[in-house]
């Protein structure tokens, strides 16, 4: 069929294929559209969700930690302190402990939202399954509530569109020096719900024969907690080889080794940096022998952590979260169902019970009495009855 309002063509396509001479067509689009390879859709602005957990004893700098790995340049955010936060308060208010950092990825048209949850602080008890079983408990919540949300009848609203609730992983702050047989129960107990990230906090205050000696000992104890009662190793969450290599992390023997991160972090910046242009958050503590840079990888794993958190496992983690919803999801149900179908066995048993009793009851001596007992007070209501309705009759009343 041949075209009308053919007029005004060129030999600007590919492969000299002719293409209307207008302002809209460029050769970049020319190419994308006539090219060999099929067009590039344009993406929607989507939200995704990370949400991340800080565990820890208090006073190893869970709000430092979580301070620095948030800020930028001319940052200062507001945080409080969960080291003074007791549990009950904690398990009522949490969104009280939570911080948001939020931006947005031009090149995929995606805004990051990534919430940071601190958490009270626990003692140095050995008996702390109370406190264990609160932040599981806790962290089951945040299922329930995205699984509520997804259930909901009512929602009317695009799962993409609501904001996740969900734990993706646990960064559990654990002291230099020495490893105790508390914080290996804790993140033993606590990674049968959510993957564990362990970091060592204020590195600096180890040399470096001592931090090479407490990370090898950190890492031996996850893989083989050594403790009563528990079995297999701890929950650590998987970064891939190629990830950490991304993230700068290096390889020790041939491999990569990463977990625990050995970390500083300070509430105090480089100033001369912080005015550079562009600007940069430089983090740093002042001691009267030298200078301790948190993101200095010779003097601590930071920065590691935080292009991980950030940057390059971004989607491992989220893809990580949905695979572990998922198979907690089905577990849940079959409990839920489970526990349905035991109460009404147990109440088919209680009323076929109660009815054999019943029956028994009154096919026994005592039962035979209290049917003669029933029937005599209805035979007295009726004769009463008898005698006064002739009265009514004759007229008497």
């Amino acid at each position: 069929m041949a075209l009308r309002n053919s007029q005004n063509f060129s030999q600007n396509g590919t492969d000299g294929a002719k293409v209307p001479e207008t302002d809209q067509w460029t050769e970049k689009q020319h190419k994308e559209l006539l090219g060999p390879q099929r067009p590039r859709p344009t993406k929607l602005w989507t939200k995704r969700y990370v949400k991340i957990m800080v565990v820890g004893d208090s006073g190893l700098g869970k709000t430092t930690l979580i301070r620095t790995l948030l800020s930028g340049p001319g940052e200062k955010l507001d945080l409080h302190d969960g080291s003074e936060t007791s549990h009950r308060e904690f398990l009522k208010n949490p969104e009280a402990l939570c911080s948001t950092l939020t931006w947005d990825d031009d090149v995929d048209r995606v805004t990051w939202v990534y919430r940071v949850q601190d958490t009270p602080g626990y003692g140095d008890d050995l008996n702390i399954m109370t406190n264990i079983q609160k932040m599981k408990a806790f962290v089951d919540s945040c299922n329930k509530k995205w699984l509520e949300i997804e259930q909901d009848m009512k929602r009317g609203v695009d799962m993409t569109l609501v904001e996740d609730p969900r734990i993706d992983l646990c960064i559990f702050c654990l002291p230099p020096h020495r490893l105790r047989n508390i914080d290996i129960r804790y993140m033993h107990e606590l990674g049968q719900v959510v993957p564990i990230v362990p970091v060592v906090t204020k590195a600096d205050t180890m040399t470096i024969r001592e931090a090479a000696m407490h990370r090898a000992d950190v890492m031996s104890r996850l893989s083989n907690p050594s403790l009563r009662g528990l079995k297999g190793p701890v929950n650590v969450f998987h970064f891939e080889d190629e990830t950490l290599e991304r993230s700068g992390v290096k390889m020790v023997n041939g491999m990569y080794h990463m977990p625990p991160f050995l970390v500083v972090a300070s509430n105090e910046v480089n100033r001369e940096k912080a005015q550079q242009d562009p600007p940069i958050f430089w983090p740093q503590r002042q001691y009267k022998w030298g200078m301790s840079e948190a993101f200095n990888p010779e003097h601590s794993d930071l920065l590691n952590l935080r292009s991980l958190l950030f940057q390059e496992a971004c989607e491992e983690i989220a893809a990580t979260k949905r695979f572990r919803f998922e198979k907690w999801r089905v577990n849940y149900l079959k409990r839920k169902a489970a526990a349905a179908n035991f109460r009404q066995f147990v109440f088919k048993v209680t009323s076929v019970a109660a009815v054999g009793i019943g029956a028994i009851f009154l096919s026994s001596p005592y039962g035979k009495g209290a049917r003669e007992f029933i029937g005599n007070g209805f035979k007295a209501k009726e004769s009463k009855a008898d005698k006064v309705e002739p009265a009514k009759k004759k007229g008497l009343f």
